[in-house]
């Protein structure tokens, strides 16, 4: 088995056995996460690819930047700061969607300073 399928596997087991990791697989969730491995906004829904626009604002001691998914037809748009959720971050996310015109609409946004999925995950 090849290092690629080991990782596959792996992560599909993950989603499996973690009954918080379905939620995207039953319907559009959108969430973010704060100060866990990465900070993070991410919208998904399995098997479905809506327009999404992602924009994921990190804070932290006077330091404030933002993270960008711009549009796109997918099934799921992540804006991810890789490695630099490690403590005393705060995320704003907010996710937009092409309402059926095509025009944008700003469907969810959240505020955390915590790693919990449950951060939008159920919503």
């Amino acid at each position: 088995m090849t290092l690629t399928i080991k990782k596959v596997s792996i992560f599909l087991l993950a989603l499996t056995v973690s009954g918080t990791a379905l939620a995207g697989f039953h319907g559009l969730t959108h969430h973010s996460r704060a100060n866990c491995a990465n900070n993070e906004t991410i919208s998904w829904h399995a098997g479905h690819d809506y327009w999404f626009w992602v924009v994921s604002r990190h804070r932290r001691n006077g330091e404030d930047h933002q993270v960008v998914q711009d549009w796109a037809l997918t099934w799921r748009a992540a804006a991810v700061h890789w490695g630099e959720g490690r403590g005393g971050w705060t995320v704003e996310g907010h996710h937009w969607m092409k309402d059926t015109y095509g025009r944008p609409v700003e469907v969810a946004n959240e505020f955390v300073a915590d790693c919990s999925i449950y951060d939008g995950w159920w919503d």
